[in-house]
């Protein structure tokens, strides 16, 4: 599911099973906390250095620039580096539907059917 998707499927949730808003919320802060952060995965995959990392989180301060964009703009990765860590990033970020399971919000045995009504809901 796509980071948008997950926003998504939590207004079907809110929209369609009446899931209170605040528990959403709550799930997509876990997801968000549980979200590997980019200079990580740059340190993981040796695309920068713990240096390269801490000098592009003091160039980005208190700025709503991206990490990303700043280690692009100083050098240190490359567009294409950027790329793939923000594909690894997604494909290391829990599922909503899981953090949903796993506050017990959800059922493990609806989420098939909960993940096909959404598709048919989105698809309207």
């Amino acid at each position: 599911m796509k980071y948008s998707e997950h926003y998504l499927f939590g207004s079907f949730l809110i929209d369609v099973h009446n899931i209170d808003t605040s528990v959403i919320l709550e799930a997509l802060e876990i997801q968000k906390k549980q979200t590997i952060p980019i200079g990580r995965l740059a340190m993981d995959l040796r695309y920068m250095s713990v240096r390269q990392v801490m000098d592009t989180l003091f160039a980005q301060g208190d700025s709503t620039r991206l990490f990303g964009e700043i280690a692009i703009e100083l050098g240190f990765i490359t567009k294409e580096n950027l790329i793939t860590l923000l594909k690894s990033q997604k494909n290391e970020m829990p599922e909503l539907i899981n953090i949903l399971v796993d506050m017990k919000v959800i059922d493990h045995t609806q989420c098939d059917k909960l993940l096909t009504e959404f598709a048919q809901w989105e698809e309207s």
